[in-house]
């Protein structure tokens, strides 16, 4: 099942910690939910939107605060479509060396052993507005050594250390590749 991207380390061992998250901006009214989980990328004027395969990505979400138009202060697990707000803050994982966890999809290729080192996009999926949670995944099926490619996988991230067959989902650590503060590298 897919659940979108969760931090669960530093590059090196360490627990992420609010040290590796930033706020920035979205919009007041952006017209697209963003969920806890999903990749997001910049636009020109500074504001946030879903990243996109292909797109340098500024991190991973991780909740939104923001002044509703009545005047309340709102703190929520995702971003709802075309919200009226202003102070907005939103929170995002953006540390190029966060390792993060996430459904690998094995639809038509399944991630293997010999899949570390190679890099793979992801899947675009909308999350869920009750639990405020990504439906993002990784895309099995893009995995290869351009340097072009969204996320680095690291490895399994099952307890078994094995990577699922095609049609069994399968849990994968990834740093983020094409990232808007590093420069992308090949895969091996």
């Amino acid at each position: 099942m897919a659940y979108g991207f969760k931090p669960v380390r530093v590059a090196g061992g360490a627990a992420p910690t609010p040290n590796c998250v930033n706020s920035y901006s979205i919009a007041s009214a952006f017209a697209t939910s963003i969920f806890t989980g999903d990749p997001i990328k910049m636009t020109t004027d500074g504001t946030l939107i879903l990243a996109t395969v292909g797109a340098p990505i500024v991190g991973i979400f991780a909740g939104v605060e923001y002044t509703a138009a009545n005047g309340s202060v709102t703190f929520s697990q995702y971003w709802p479509a075309s919200t009226v707000a202003t102070n907005i803050k939103a929170y995002v994982y953006d540390d190029p060396m966060t390792v993060f966890k996430v459904a690998s999809d094995q639809d038509t290729t399944a991630l293997v052993a010999a899949s570390k080192g190679e890099n793979a996009d992801l899947v675009a999926a909308a999350g869920s507005t009750s639990t405020g949670q990504s439906a993002y995944s990784l895309d099995s099926s893009t995995k290869g050594t351009g340097s072009d490619i969204g996320f680095k996988i690291l490895g399994s991230a099952e307890e078994d250390d094995s990577f699922g067959a095609v049609g069994t989902p399968s849990d994968v650590y990834v740093l983020m590749n094409e990232c808007f503060y590093k420069a992308p590298t090949a895969g091996i």
